[in-house]
């Protein structure tokens, strides 16, 4: 059917779900880029997390570190508590 035999109501809805379908397309679209987005954000934090939780448990592994060390005091002739820090 020709568009000029059309009636302008008709044209109109036509066009309008046209248009629907369109939002409807794009929407859908972006949902999945949005779900993927989220997924490969959660991958790179939960790898971010696992560097840190590997690089805090290699760094206690040896047990806690201690603040102060036994030294020899010569001048004193005896064992002496030296702080680090």
């Amino acid at each position: 059917m020709p568009t000029s035999a059309m009636k302008v109501g008709t044209k109109l809805a036509a066009a309008f779900s046209v248009l629907a379908f369109m939002v409807l397309i794009v929407s859908g679209l972006s949902l999945k880029s949005l779900g993927d987005a989220d997924a490969s954000f959660s991958l790179y934090v939960n790898g971010i997390s696992a560097q840190a939780n590997l690089a805090e448990n290699m760094r206690n592994a040896g047990g806690p570190s201690p603040r102060a060390i036994w030294c020899w005091s010569a001048t004193r002739q005896t064992w002496r508590r030296r702080r680090l820090w």
